[in-house]
């Protein structure tokens, strides 16, 4: 395949340079988000390991549960509303039995559904 003066070759199809297959062989960045990033769910695969993926970030940032974030967040894997952004005073808290968990700000805890102020 040949391509014209300034393109690349991608996937069968001539492209702007600025153009980058990521080494999954299907995902494509460009543009705002020209990063590849290996994108980790917070879930548990039929396996039994973390599934994940390849997504397109901005430069810097990593990818966690589908979204981008700066690359220097602190970030904790939590079930509901997840990740918590612990940089922002949230923590991933669990509720009694530990059936379910949800972030909440640092002076909360979970109860039920919500969370509420600690006393």
């Amino acid at each position: 395949m040949c391509c014209g003066l300034n393109q690349n070759a991608i996937n069968g199809k001539c492209v702007d340079p600025s153009y980058i297959l990521c080494s999954d062989g299907k995902t494509i960045c460009s543009g705002n988000t020209p990063q590849c990033c290996t994108n980790v769910s917070i879930f548990v695969d039929s396996t039994g390991g973390a599934s994940s993926n390849t997504i397109c970030c901005g430069v810097g940032q990593k990818a966690l549960n589908g979204k981008c974030y700066p690359g220097n967040a602190k970030l904790l894997p939590c079930y509901r509303d997840g990740p918590c952004d612990f940089g922002n005073g949230y923590y991933c808290a669990w509720n009694a039995g530990n059936g379910d968990s949800k972030c909440c700000k640092m002076d909360e805890y979970y109860k039920g559904t919500q969370c509420i102020k600690k006393p």
